[in-house]
């Protein structure tokens, strides 16, 4: 019963805007809907980005974003945030990354990325992160390379004051929605904490000029996307 409503739930987060409605249940293998469209394509054209300040008409509710985030379907349905959010982990992990191939073991990139996204935010070694997730550090480098290529996180580099022979600082690794974060961490079912806060201002912030950098890349989504509508006007 669980995994039919994720797949409902996942359904128009996954689903071309430029698409017709996504059959029900049962169409698909496993109940699943017959199609879904690559969630590396969906960000870019603009169908699966988190919502701005100026779509929801700034009507913000920080604390609701910062435990839940911004996706679309998020916003159009409130309610059921705890389940569309795992059946978005679901879907990454089943659609974009076993289905393509993308690594070797999903078991230990699923453990990877449980570790990345509890150190959101951070200032992340990779030697670390290889160690807290028993995985061997070059596997660790790809698993973040292929966050990055399926643009579901991205690197800050560290601030120096000026350019240093050997760097010594360590960069932040964000992921590109607080929602997304707290749910591949476990954290969803669980209120935010005084340090966690702090991260996740940070990713939200993060988040709003990573989308700036795609604006010239992507449509321009009307405010019909803040309802959980798939409308996208070109230009």
């Amino acid at each position: 019963m669980l995994r039919s409503t994720q797949q409902q739930v996942a359904a128009p987060i996954f689903y071309d805007s430029d698409s017709t409605r996504p059959p029900g249940p049962g169409s698909g293998a496993g109940g699943a809907p017959a199609a879904y469209g690559s969630g590396r394509n969906l960000r870019k054209n603009g169908s699966c980005l988190p919502l701005t300040t100026g779509e929801l008409g700034f009507d913000v509710d920080v604390e609701h974003i910062l435990r839940f985030g911004l996706l679309p379907q998020i916003r159009s349905d409130p309610d059921f945030a705890v389940d569309t959010l795992d059946a978005y982990v679901s879907n990454y992990l089943r659609e974009e990354v076993q289905q393509e191939a993308l690594v070797r073991r999903l078991d230990t990139f699923a453990r990877f990325l449980q570790v990345a996204a509890l150190m959101n935010g951070r200032v992340s070694n990779i030697s670390g992160v290889a160690r807290d997730a028993s995985v061997p550090r070059p596997t660790v480098q790809g698993y973040f390379e292929t966050l990055t290529d399926t643009l579901i996180g991205v690197w800050l580099p560290a601030w120096q004051r000026r350019a240093k022979v050997k760097e010594v600082a360590s960069p932040k690794f964000y992921l590109f929605d607080c929602g997304v974060a707290r749910a591949l961490a476990g954290r969803l079912r669980d209120p935010i904490d005084g340090l966690e806060r702090g991260f996740l201002l940070e990713t939200w912030i993060h988040g709003r000029e990573q989308l700036r950098e795609l604006a010239g890349n992507r449509p321009r989504a009307t405010s019909d996307r803040a309802r959980g509508r798939r409308t996208v006007r070109a230009g």
